[in-house]
């Protein structure tokens, strides 16, 4: 399935790189062209089944931003047309200023720059400022990562950058797989999941109710989307806090959200987003959300205090700029079109202002005795049993500890099984876990 796969994305790049050769002859003969071009070659039909056409239709590319991307790919996928720009006008020796391009130093074919796309589109004579907003950081192209740029000479105009296809593209196309970009500085967020399934969540009754209750929404959003009175009086998107003790489900919660409705659930990295600069973080969350605008993706911040912390009053310069920081991060949380969820450890820490901004504030208590229990029985591993002298009952009833700390133990119990070369869950490896749980927060289990 897999190669069949590779071999209609292989097909469909094909008949792109022609489109291609067919835009540069028309150019060629049309220097002055000053209506749109690409009206006169259309670009081909694109069938969602392979991995190029899925990276067309998923980012909605526009054909002259089609254009672009099969250019940045050229060198890769037909190096032999690069000859094609090297003979325009015959000048062998030297690229025409208006063609752009570089050649290479391992790599000797002609390597296409911005000003070998503005050449295609606009021609010799056309405005380029009507195709040169398309390498925006926020248009579509540098927006989903489907082009690197680089600038040979920091004192070298903006268009002689080089134009290559980004890694997560070559990814795609050469391991088939779809397109998702990767953690990095421009995009500080890592795809989180889990193995787990709905039925292992441990919540009380009012935390899950307002879980599923997220979860409607993100089932049932294009109906209501589709009803026009409801988007002109309501704001896109949808934005909820889970507060809570740490270990109490709040990211495992977000995993299954994304899991049970087939979305992408991304953390962000608060340690490369949050920046002592002045204007920093803003552009670094700028990045994450343009990013991810249009794509379904769910945005899961923890430990959100960081960013989503109270203002305070204004006492000097540096209070004003932290004050205009939580600001931004208020208007841009609320123009994502998808789910964004802020987790915390004290709700009192997020900024009031965010209250209203919020549609669910889901609160995560710690579990009590009934939920206890349940964590005791749903954590345990497959293959692994309980000693006959243990007693859920009691462990349940007398450690007040949440889930996550239960996952702790029962690893360290797991591993010590393990070792004796037996499936047996001993009572002192329990208590002895517990008591390591019960020490992280400085206090006496037993």
């Amino acid at each position: 399935m897999q190669t069949e796969v590779i071999q209609r994305t292989y097909a469909a790049l094909n008949m792109d790189i022609s489109w291609l050769e067919s835009v540069l002859d028309l150019r060629i003969s049309f220097q002055v062209f000053e209506g749109d071009l690409l009206s006169l070659v259309p670009a081909p039909s694109v069938v969602n089944e392979d991995i190029y056409g899925s990276i067309i239709e998923k980012c909605k590319l526009s054909p002259a931003e089609r254009l672009i991307l099969v250019l940045s790919l050229s060198p890769f996928l037909k190096p032999e047309l690069s000859n094609r720009f090297l003979t325009v006008k015959n000048q062998m020796e030297m690229i025409p200023s208006e063609i752009g391009g570089a050649l290479g130093k391992s790599y000797r074919g002609f390597i296409p720059t911005i000003q070998t796309a503005l050449y295609l589109l606009a021609g010799r004579q056309g405005n380029v400022l009507d195709w040169l907003y398309l390498f925006n950081p926020e248009e579509k192209l540098n927006a989903f990562h489907l082009i690197s740029l680089h600038l040979t000479q920091p004192d070298e105009p903006f268009t002689s950058q080089l134009l290559n296809p980004s890694k997560e593209v070559m990814d795609c196309l050469i391991n088939g797989k779809a397109l998702e970009p990767h953690f990095s500085p421009d995009f500080p967020a890592q795809k989180i999941s889990t193995s787990l399934e709905w039925e292992d969540l441990v919540l009380n009754k009012e935390t899950m109710d307002q879980v599923e209750d997220i979860l409607d929404w993100v089932r049932f959003e294009k109906q209501l989307l589709s009803n026009k009175d409801y988007t002109r009086k309501t704001m896109p998107g949808y934005r909820a806090l889970f507060a809570g003790p740490p270990g109490t489900g709040k990211t495992l919660t977000a995993s299954l959200i994304g899991k049970a409705t087939g979305r992408e659930t991304y953390k962000i990295d608060l340690s490369m987003i949050v920046s002592k600069y002045v204007g920093e973080t803003e552009k670094n969350l700028s990045k994450i959300f343009s990013r991810a605008q249009g794509q379904n993706w769910i945005l899961f911040f923890d430990e959100a205090d960081a960013l989503f912390g109270k203002r305070s009053e204004t006492k000097d310069a540096h209070d004003r700029y932290a004050n205009q920081e939580v600001a931004y991060l208020l208007q841009r949380v609320e123009q994502y079109d998808g789910l964004v969820i802020l987790a915390s450890n004290y709700k009192k820490n997020i900024d009031q202002a965010f209250y209203r901004r919020l549609q669910s504030i889901v609160n995560f208590p710690l579990p009590d005795y009934s939920e206890r229990l349940l964590l005791w029985e749903k954590s345990k591993p497959e293959g692994f049993v309980y000693d006959e002298d243990v007693d859920l009952s009691n462990l349940a009833e007398r450690y007040k500890i949440c889930g996550g700390s239960v996952t702790n133990v029962l690893r360290h119990c797991c591993l010590k099984a393990v070792s004796r070369n037996s499936d047996k869950i001993k009572a002192g490896d329990l208590m002895t876990g517990i008591n390591r749980e019960f020490a992280k927060e400085g206090k006496t289990g037993v």
